[in-house]
């Protein structure tokens, strides 16, 4: 899933896991988990919820930055609209006001013109 690093900026990253027959050795080689004590009595269940518990987290995880990265897109997509619309009021508020001004003159001329010819 994508890396959020700030509001613009998300990377892509490609996890890798190590499969749970990794960790746990084939009888009579040596593994990896040889130099750990565990507690209970049977190693290979304990390992096999540690990689449960890890890969349910990563899955998580992966989850949270997703959500994290869309929310910033969201909002950075809502504040370039706003942005946006504030720049297409402004256009319109000064064309708005340059055609009153401009009926005003229009107007002002009209009787100017109208109480000379009196």
């Amino acid at each position: 899933g994508p890396r959020h690093l700030s509001v613009l900026r998300h990377a892509p990253v490609v996890l890798f896991r190590a499969s749970f027959a990794s960790c746990v050795p084939t009888p009579g080689e040596s593994g990896v988990m040889d130099e750990y004590e565990f507690e209970g009595e049977n190693k290979e269940d304990t390992l096999a919820n540690l990689y449960q518990f890890n890969l349910a987290s990563t899955i998580y995880s992966c989850l949270l930055e997703n959500v994290t990265s869309e929310q910033a897109s969201r909002m950075t997509a809502m504040d370039s609209a706003s942005s946006n619309a504030k720049d297409m009021i402004g256009k319109l508020q000064l064309s708005y006001n340059r055609l009153r001004q401009a009926k005003i003159t229009t107007e002002l001329t009209e009787i100017v013109a109208g109480a000379e010819s009196v």
